[in-house]
């Protein structure tokens, strides 16, 4: 036995060594005369060029099979100017059959390319780059040399990178690390059996990426008929990653491409499902895991052209799988469907008997569309859900946190083009009801809460009525109940509008806190560095009618009470009719419209009635109109106006002072002024204690405010010191030019150099002093007014001039009247006047 084993290893070590021998004796001998025929009819077949830096013939590489090998090799595609290459490779191997090459037949039996790629596209005109085979136009040959002949039964592509793009918006790009055809051709059909190992780094269709870096594998036998032109698929399972899939059918290539396959899913899982969708929808969907195996099968069948397309048929379901986020312990749980696809005709999509329990509380949900080029959609879903559950299985970055009850039914019938529309949203069909109890939730770019919200909304068509919702937004509260019409339009289309017609009513409603940009209270503002602006935004698809019923409001210093009124807004321009309010113990009406059409430009064109509002809060309450010149402190009274004015501003509530315009009809009742610095400073002129404390029965006047500048037509306040006349101008840079004149017996004996130039006689027996305020708030001077004694006399002259000679022509009739009469009793001796001229 021991010297069989010795005979056998020594017999097959000779054999070997002999076929070594031969085999390099055979490419010794061959060598020259292979490389010159194959490049030979290299130059009759091809029309490309080719580059290659070393051709040669070997056997170690592909033993037993001798093989030309051309190195470095690189073919140029056809497309006309092109440069880049059809094929590259490191080595390209051209087998030859042993036995035949003894018997002087020089034919190929296998070709394997390593380490290279092959691009194979179409131009912006459609023409391929694979046309490098020029027709053969050279006579023929009277040499013995025989040509080579290709008799391929096997192909071999190992690490060679594979780019196929039909056009400019789709490429697929592949690695084919193993990839063996092995061929058996006969007279009446060509078989092929496949084995493959392949990478595909992703396939590209316009924007989106499929099936980025996938392994796929398989082993498939295919039988193409010659006579028939038909491609038949042996039964074949295809495996991506750790998905299988069932492929089995026939393709038809001529007259037309008909396709008759069907397949199936095997071992398939959800997540593994969604790692084939492009990659833009697997990032949002991929943190989700899920546990249990889904199902499908399915068949395409019909022509394949630029005009048709085979019929696709696909049923699929599943049954008792869980989804849930690794980071958080909610799972939706014990979910089945069934489900069925197809594009026959106008093509339908339906899911049905779809379950699931969220935290042991069930949903159940139906899903139909009919008509791909025009869907319309049937949609049915009843659930009960826990928010906090629901909101850490889905996240949402807007939302700190959200805690709650949800209570939902819903069908929906209709087309969605008619969704897009305000004319044709009537056409679907929308019934159901929404109930939220204690739900409490805090937006990220809000520093307060919303609490306790709870209502319930029932879907009619298009619209949702609303009934009972009620809570709180930081520290105001809120009851609504109305109609939200264009409601589901609105939520499920960007442009479309909602229109909002209820009553709102709120105990206490804190606008400082829900119109700032953080949404801070005036409280907490006034412990940050810096206040952040307002930011007033009316959103151009939003129509309301509110009736409003506010018990208090806050909004800076101003804090009304008992608000009532309709307001109505339509196209970003708002109406407030008959608004009434409680403030400062009086009332105030306003009605007025707000243009905010223009973001950085809004109009608010305002009528505002006060009727007894006590003077200092209505101060207070406008923050002293910006100035401190006469402030809340030092004003009492009963103030009642109308009011017209133009306000303009922009989304973080300043105003445009320089197109302001107002006009006041005012009237303030026992009114006070106290420590007014300008009537302190007429100590000067006046010998009277009270200036510091002037009071009067009622002032009357109508104000009005333009070109940054207030407007104080001349107006009569007697008060507790004396009757003084008012009149002059006010600018919003504090600079003042009033007249003030005093009655001359209010005053203590002047300087009568000083005084000169500014008395004016009044008629009647009365003389006044004229005075002057002039500077700005800060710094103000008072002065004796000569200049306006001086127009008044200009003015008067001619008239006086008159008077004069009539009073002379009246004493000489008294004289002449005087000597007729008895002598009558002197008349007692005035007091002395303080001026005599």
């Amino acid at each position: 036995m021991r010297k069989f084993i010795v005979r056998f290893v020594l017999y097959t070590f000779i054999a070997l060594f002999s076929l070594l021998a031969v085999s390099a004796t055979l490419v010794y001998v061959y060598q020259d005369k292979l490389i010159g025929l194959f490049v030979e009819e290299a130059n009759k077949k091809l029309r490309t060029p080719v580059s290659v830096s070393k051709i040669e013939l070997t056997f170690w590489d592909t033993f037993p099979r001798v093989a030309l090998t051309f190195h470095d090799i690189s073919v140029t595609e056809s497309i006309k100017g092109s440069q880049t290459p059809l094929l590259k490779a490191k080595k390209l191997y051209f087998t030859f059959g042993l036995l035949k090459l003894i018997n002087g037949q020089y034919e190929i039996n296998r070709v394997v390319a390593e380490e290279g790629e092959i691009n194979i596209r179409k131009d912006a005109d459609g023409n391929p780059n694979y046309l490098i085979l020029a027709p053969d136009t050279t006579a023929p040959t009277t040499t013995q040399a025989k040509p080579i002949k290709f008799h391929l039964n096997q192909i071999k592509l190992d690490a060679m990178l594979v780019r196929y793009s039909p056009d400019s918006s789709q490429t697929f790009d592949l690695l084919a690390r193993q990839l063996k055809a092995s061929l058996h051709l006969d007279s009446a059909a060509v078989r092929t059996t496949l084995d493959g190992k392949l990478l595909v780094n992703r396939i590209k269709s316009g924007q989106e990426i499929f099936f980025q870096e996938k392994n796929i594998n398989f082993l498939t036998e295919l039988v193409f008929d010659k006579i028939q032109n038909q491609l038949t698929i042996q039964p074949t399972d295809i495996q991506i990653e750790k998905m299988e899939f069932g492929v089995r059918g026939t393709v038809t290539t001529a007259p037309k491409t008909l396709l008759d396959l069907s397949f199936e899913g095997k071992n398939t899982t959800i997540p593994s499902l969604l790692s084939l969708l492009p990659k833009s929808l697997y990032q949002k969907v991929s943190a989700y895991q899920s546990e249990g195996e889904i199902y499908f099968e399915g068949t395409a069948k019909g022509e394949v052209s630029k005009k048709k397309q085979p019929a696709i048929s696909l049923d699929f379901g599943c049954k008792n799988v869980a989804f849930y986020h690794p980071d958080f312990k909610k799972r939706i749980e014990k979910v089945g469907f069934k489900g069925h696809f197809s594009n026959a005709g106008e093509g339908t999509f339906a899911m049905r008997e779809l379950r699931g329990s969220l935290d042991d509380k069930l949903f159940e949900a139906s899903v139909a569309v009919r008509n791909f080029k025009d869907p319309f959609l049937e949609l049915s879903f009843s659930g009960d859900f826990d928010v906090e559950s629901l909101f850490q299985l889905f996240p949402q970055k807007a939302i700190d946190f959200a805690r709650g009850h949800l209570d939902l039914t819903l069908d929906f019938k209709g087309r969605l083009a008619d969704l897009k529309s305000v004319s044709t949203i009537s056409n679907t069909q929308t019934d159901g009801e929404l109930s939220i109890q204690n739900l409490d939730f805090k937006l990220k770019n809000k520093a307060y809460e919303f609490t306790g919200l709870e209502g319930n909304f029932i879907f009619n068509k298009n619209d949702i009525a609303v009934s009972g919702f009620q809570g709180r937004a930081g520290g105001s509260d809120f009851a609504l109940d109305g109609y939200f019409k264009n409601s589901i339009a609105f939520f499920l289309f960007p442009h479309a509008d909602l229109r909002l017609d209820a009553s709102f009513k709120s105990r206490n409603l804190d606008l400082d806190e829900l119109l700032s940009a953080s949404g801070q209270s005036a409280e907490n503002k006034e412990n940050t560095a810096k206040e952040e602006p307002y930011k007033f935004v009316i959103s151009p698809k939003l129509a309301l009618r509110l009736q409003c019923d506010i018990d208090n409001l806050a909004f800076r210093q101003f804090h009304p009470k008992k608000i009532t009124g309709l307001f109505t807004l339509a196209s970003q321009q708002a109406n407030a009719e008959t608004f009434s309010m409680q403030l400062a113990g009086g009332k105030i009406g306003l009605t007025g419209t707000l243009n905010a059409q223009k973001q950085d430009d809004m109009l608010a064109d305002l009528r505002i009635q006060f009727q007894k509002i006590d003077a200092d809060s209505v101060f207070y309450l406008f923050e002293d109109f910006n100035q401190k010149f006469l402030t809340h402190k030092q004003i009492r009274g009963k103030l009642t106006t109308d009011t017209r004015a133009k306000v303009y501003f922009n989304e973080k509530l300043e105003i445009d002072t320089r197109r302001l315009w107002a006009e006041a009809v005012t009237s303030i009742a026992n009114g006070q002024l106290n420590n007014f610095e300008p009537m302190q400073q007429l100590s000067k002129f006046i010998d009277r204690e009270e200036l510091s404390n002037l009071r009067f029965a009622e002032l009357k006047n109508t104000f009005r405010l333009e070109n940054q500048t207030l407007y104080i037509p001349e107006m009569e306040i007697k008060s507790n010191v004396f009757a003084v006349s008012v009149m002059g101008t006010q600018t919003f840079d504090k600079k003042m030019d009033y007249k003030l004149k005093v009655p001359l017996n209010n005053f203590a004996r002047p300087d009568r150099d000083a005084a000169f130039g500014a008395i004016r006689e009044e008629g009647g027996g009365k003389t006044s002093v004229m005075l002057t305020v002039k500077g700005t708030t800060d710094d103000f001077k008072i002065a004796y007014d000569k200049q306006a004694v001086k127009e008044k006399i200009k003015q008067s002259w001619k008239q006086e001039k008159e008077e004069f000679k009539n009073l002379f022509r009246k004493q000489d009739r008294e004289k002449e009247e005087k000597k007729a009469e008895p002598a009558a009793k002197k008349p007692a001796k005035k007091p002395t006047e303080y001026f005599d001229f």
